[in-house]
């Protein structure tokens, strides 16, 4: 039985994928901070030997105990999906949270990267989940959109460099999802992306399956067709403008 180890799982984006991939065979650890939350979820999951562990990537410990557990044992995937986002104006807002941020998004994907890449073998895949926003300069959400700006270049780089040893690695890039995220990040509740280009988490994680059983494109754009228009039309406005309208959801 292939075994995957998702962050980020207890809601969410991370929840979908980690329900997915136990309904598609693989032995899953579901790692996040909320134990009660990985325990409902890991008991939803039924027989397979699943499993969860509670940390926080925001902290040293946390990266640290999760990247022995992806040393410890070999795994066939890891999906870095644990993010954090804030709203409002970089000059005026929290110094610590801005630094925990990049801490979560970028570094302990960083280290959970090369920990999994160091016993990976060809077959193996890696999921890192970017986003839309780090195609752009986004007002309002600055760290935020640059940190999946930097998701997306080195992933992008990585499947370069283990193309040749037979591992796959991902960059997926959802648009808007139907969670909670503009909540939890402080963000308005009129300013929201519109239903026609926002996505369930499910059809996220169904178009990530797809192209995980492919194995051809660093990049995965698993967007609504709308949402994957509009961004192509930014592509060929110029920058002042896109901010303009980015700004106005944010």
């Amino acid at each position: 039985m292939p075994l995957a180890l998702v962050t980020g799982a207890s809601e969410g984006l991370g929840r979908a994928f980690t329900k997915r991939l136990a309904g598609d065979g693989y032995q899953v650890v579901a790692v996040a901070r909320n134990e009660a939350r990985l325990q409902k979820l890991v008991g939803e999951l039924g027989d397979g030997g699943h499993s969860f562990l509670t940390a926080d990537l925001s902290e040293t410990t946390g990266v640290a105990e999760v990247a022995a557990a992806l040393t410890s044992k070999h795994f066939d995937l890891l999906v870095n999906n644990a993010g954090l986002g804030r709203y409002g104006d970089f000059a005026t807002s929290d110094e610590l949270h801005s630094q925990q941020m990049i801490r979560l998004n970028c570094e302990a994907l960083v280290t959970l990267s090369r920990a999994f890449l160091e016993n990976a073998r060809e077959g193996d895949a890696l999921v890192n989940v970017s986003g839309l926003l780090g195609l752009l300069p986004v007002p309002g959400m600055s760290v935020y959109a640059g940190t999946k700006g930097f998701i997306l270049s080195f992933s992008q780089a990585l499947w370069h460099e283990q193309k040749e040893r037979g591992v796959y690695v991902m960059a997926l890039s959802p648009g808007p999802i139907a969670t909670d995220f503009r909540s939890r990040s402080g963000g308005a509740a009129d300013k929201g992306p519109p239903a026609a280009i926002t996505q369930t988490p499910d059809q996220v994680v169904d178009r990530a399956m797809q192209q995980l059983a492919k194995r051809k494109r660093p990049v995965v754009m698993a967007a609504a067709r709308r949402a994957r228009l509009l961004f192509s039309l930014f592509g060929r406005m110029p920058r002042k403008r896109v901010m303009r309208i980015m700004a106005r959801f944010h």
